[in-house]
């Protein structure tokens, strides 16, 4: 009976960060019914003349996961206290007042950008530019055989 009473508590909270310090664990708690379960992805339009009618159709592409926090960020303080209405990312500018985005070498070259709502279980689009192609190394190509003065289980 005492065990489920301590329990009880801890049922509406979820860890959301562990940290250690000074030989201590700290855990930090949310309330679950404070949890959103939606978060926000910046999309880019990607065509030559993204503000051409043409380019209805054309397909969103998303911002990296980075910059999606920086634009995100800035968006809620723009919403909050009505500031930072631009934000500069490596090779564009974001205007948040026009929903656009410029390029910082080609002032030209402009195009729309969106939020969109997703839902935390989806996880299409997260994190996709960690993850790259594997360069092939002839050395190890399978359809060659090991360099002779290397062998295949020998460390380099």
């Amino acid at each position: 009976m005492l065990q489920s009473k301590l329990q009880r508590p801890f049922l509406d909270f979820v860890v959301i960060h562990v940290s250690a310090r000074n030989n201590f664990i700290h855990l930090t708690f949310f309330q679950k019914n404070n949890m959103t379960t939606t978060r926000f992805q910046w999309l880019w339009r990607s065509s030559k003349e993204p503000l051409s009618p043409e380019s209805i159709n054309d397909e969103w592409k998303p911002y990296s996961d980075v910059e999606t926090e920086i634009i995100e960020t800035a968006f809620t303080a723009f919403q909050q206290n009505n500031e930072e209405q631009v934000v500069e990312l490596d090779k564009c500018i974001i205007d948040l007042n026009r929903h656009l985005q410029t390029s910082k070498t080609d002032k030209q070259n402009q195009g729309p950008i969106k939020r969109v709502a997703v839902s935390l279980n989806d996880r299409r689009c997260l994190r996709k530019e960690r993850f790259c192609k594997i360069l092939k190394n002839p050395q190890f190509d399978k359809n060659r055989r090991p360099n002779s003065k290397i062998d295949v289980g020998q460390s380099m």
